[in-house]
């Protein structure tokens, strides 16, 4: 047997939430047994231990499925609370490599993208773009990212919606209805990025319509997460490359 134990927190760490002992067996998407998973929390403090028979798993996307677990446990003492939380698991023990992993929070693939003097070039652009309304979709947009990264399990809903808060600045920008006139703007889009349809379809798009519209949820490993993380940030970043200015 091999136990993995994840500790986190919960967020904001002050509001001191408290769950009695959860124990449940874990299953991937497709139904496929995990273990047993055994979630303590107290005074915002996240204990999840996991006994498994795997001995071939990938720590990353045993995470991705063990969060949306304890989120619906804070999500339920949320909403019967009218609050709002937000689950953090921060590291891993694992007694096979007798290890622990703390995990990041950026996509490690784009990290070191940009060397300092670059980075301060890249963060002058998006500050000369966040003016206007076009301003406030390109913030939501950011802010969108930010959730994909740190919600694994609704990464695809919110790189989409990030994707469609660029798609909006091209509608303000032609004076088009977001609506009634959306091929042309997503055509606009296309164009002005260099980003083919089956780019955004394939790659993001589909990810999303799973949650969007009701269907199944997939199973989804760290790595198609990741190739999702990266062709969002791609699209955003080539607006950047784009429209913004290094100095305004």
């Amino acid at each position: 047997m091999r136990t993995l134990v994840f500790t986190g927190i919960v967020h904001p760490e002050r509001a001191n939430v408290t769950i009695p002992e959860s124990t449940q067996e874990l299953t991937d998407p497709d139904g496929k047994d995990l273990g047993k998973l055994v979630v303590t929390i107290l005074c915002s403090q996240i204990s999840a231990e996991l006994t498994t028979v795997l001995d071939d798993v990938d720590v990353l996307t045993l995470r991705n499925s063990i969060q949306p677990r304890i989120e619906v446990l804070v999500d339920n003492l949320g909403f019967n609370m009218a609050c709002g939380y937000e689950v953090e698991l921060v590291q891993v023990l694992d007694s096979k490599t007798q290890q622990p992993t703390v995990f990041g929070v950026g996509i490690d693939s784009l990290q070191n993208r940009y060397g300092s003097k670059e980075l301060i070039g890249q963060f002058t652009k998006v500050a000369s773009l966040c003016k206007g309304m076009e301003g406030v979709y390109l913030a939501r947009a950011l802010a969108l990212l930010r959730r994909a990264i740190r919600s694994p399990f609704d990464s695809g809903l919110y790189c989409y919606l990030a994707v469609e808060a660029i798609r909006n600045i091209y509608c303000l920008k032609d004076r088009l209805h977001p609506e009634k006139e959306k091929k042309k703007s997503w055509k606009l889009l296309r164009n002005d990025l260099d980003i083919s349809e089956d780019y955004i379809k394939n790659n993001i798009k589909q990810r999303a319509d799973e949650i969007r519209h009701g269907g199944g949820i997939r199973s989804f490993s760290e790595k198609e997460r990741v190739k999702l993380l990266e062709s969002t940030w791609e699209i955003l970043n080539r607006y950047v490359e784009r429209h913004g200015k290094d100095d305004f």
